[in-house]
């Protein structure tokens, strides 16, 4: 955590259509408490009925129309605060589940001499990618220092909010979002001359694991993230019809998060609200396919 005079904020977007903010959310918020000044949770306009739980220091909430994904809800916190206040400044999304302390993250994180740092990085190239490099820290978190906190207001004006927010096509807004955001903003900061670096090596696991090529490490590859002491899973995996993630006895995700899960994450909570939010999200899926 930092100091008054050099201060750090995480700006962490949620998304959730019911009404409370979820549990595998709030202990994912709690974790962060401890490494960063303020938290600004940025999330879709409802009544949460456990809205308290976050609403004393560190923790703000702004309340917003769901626009752009993650980075509408970013762009919207990042206008609302003074960046130049800020040492450092963190982007973190809720589609990670944190079951462990992430200590050694933030301490391997803080040491690395390098202007923006993160989790995960990845080398893959979506086929509507209009980069010619795709390198990329993942966005779901990454954490900013001061000279690519600099860069932001450049980068925000050149993205074009306003334009982007009007476009219709939700598959093709998706599209532009990863396209400019999740690959663009790593992009913009390196070709600015700004040096990176992430804890998961996404190359060193793919030349591990499947011969070299990229690969989404979060996805494909958790269980030996997991089993290498990274406490954090896609809510994806846990959500996915992809029986893999059921039944193999490896990459079982209930299996992992009591194994390696910290007693103190509430970890039967955990997991109880995760199978309700699979089963949800499943049934959601279903009934949207029915319509069609």
């Amino acid at each position: 955590m930092g100091n008054s005079l050099k201060k750090s904020i995480c700006i962490f977007s949620h998304y959730f259509p019911g009404n409370h903010i979820p549990y595998y959310v709030l202990v994912y918020l709690n974790e962060l408490k401890n490494y960063f000044d303020e938290i600004l949770v940025v999330t879709n306009t409802r009544n949460p009925e456990n809205i308290a739980q976050i609403e004393n220091p560190p923790f703000s909430v702004l309340f917003v129309n769901n626009e752009g994904y993650d980075f509408g809800m970013f762009y919207k916190a990042f206008r609302k605060i003074n960046y130049a206040d800020y040492e450092q400044i963190a982007f973190v999304n809720d589609s990670n589940v944190v079951f462990g302390s992430l200590r050694f993250l933030f301490e391997w994180g803080n040491k690395q001499p390098v202007d923006f740092w993160g989790l995960v990085d990845s080398y893959q190239k979506p086929g509507y990618s209009t980069h010619t490099d795709n390198y990329h820290i993942q966005s779901h978190f990454i954490v900013l220092n001061k000279k690519a906190i600099g860069l932001l207001p450049v980068y925000m004006e050149q993205v074009n909010f306003e334009e982007l927010i009007k476009i219709n096509d939700i598959s093709f807004l998706k599209k532009k979002v990863i396209n400019d955001w999740e690959v663009g903003f790593t992009q913009f900061l390196l070709k600015n001359k700004l040096t990176c670096k992430t804890y998961i090596d996404s190359k060193k696991y793919s030349e591990l694991y499947k011969n070299g090529l990229p690969v989404n490490v979060t996805t494909k590859l958790y269980c030996q993230t997991i089993t290498d002491g990274v406490p954090v899973i896609k809510k994806r995996v846990i959500t996915s019809t992809d029986l893999r993630h059921m039944l193999n006895i490896k990459g079982n995700w209930r299996r992992l998060i009591k194994r390696y899960g910290e007693e103190s994450f509430g970890i039967e909570n955990l997991i109880k609200e995760l199978r309700l939010i699979r089963k949800n999200e499943i049934k959601a899926r279903i009934l949207k396919i029915l319509k069609r």
